[in-house]
């Protein structure tokens, strides 16, 4: 998992309101509130397979991700970062260009066979903490042929306005080990316990699935 821890079709005319509304305004990208869906970009998707097809060199595990960029024309483009290594991924942030917005960040999280070879295991506590200072407005994983997706809020940026941002960091990964830790089932159970008390509690949506749709999670259950 990055930064700490262990380890999508567009609209044919229109772009959704997290393509065109800037970070920190509490967008919640194309998840409808009735539904509860999010539609993912081909780009993203594409991106990501991508991503995790390269994520098992000689069949040990190595993370693998991008950043997801709106160009100054308007369309999205993928671009890939440097490859990690078996637990930790350094976003491309500097791959942005002038004129650029930044949409998005992702990684892949693998495990191979001397880690237990799990699937379906989203972020770590790092990755969500890391969100308190970091430029994109939401951020996906992939795991085997899963895909999530964290999102900030106008509350979760409310908060981060209010708070020390290393102190606000760290109370998030407690938050996250403390839920892991208590949790009961297989890993990947618990991880995801970990990252439903985080986001419960900090205010971010948490968004799951496979293929071109995530559903929103209850992260209060």
């Amino acid at each position: 998992m990055s930064a700490g821890g262990p380890p999508w079709t567009l609209p044919p005319i229109s772009p959704p309101s997290w393509l065109t509304t800037p970070a920190g305004s509490g967008a919640s990208g194309d998840a409808k509130p009735d539904s509860g869906t999010f539609a993912v970009p081909a780009e993203l998707k594409a991106g990501l397979k991508d991503a995790w097809d390269a994520s098992f060199p000689h069949g040990k595990s190595q993370e693998h991700g991008g950043i997801l960029v709106r160009k100054a024309d308007g369309t999205l483009e993928w671009r890939a970062g440097n490859a990690g290594t078996s637990g930790t991924f350094q976003i491309n942030y500097g791959d942005l260009k002038s004129g650029e917005t930044l949409v998005a960040s992702a990684h892949t999280h693998p495990y191979d066979a001397s880690e237990g070879g799990h699937r379906d295991v989203p972020f770590s506590g790092g990755d969500l903490a890391n969100m308190v200072t970091g430029a994109e407005s939401q951020k996906f994983v992939q795991s085997g042929d899963s895909v999530f997706r964290a999102a900030k809020t106008e509350e979760f940026e409310k908060l981060v306005k209010a708070s020390n941002p290393d102190t606000l960091k760290t109370e998030m990964k407690a938050t996250f080990n403390t839920a892991l830790g208590g949790a009961t089932g297989s890993f990947q159970d618990r991880v995801e316990a970990g990252v439903k008390a985080v986001c419960e509690k900090y205010h971010l949506e948490y968004f799951k699935g496979t293929g071109d749709s995530l559903t929103r999670v209850d992260t209060s259950k």
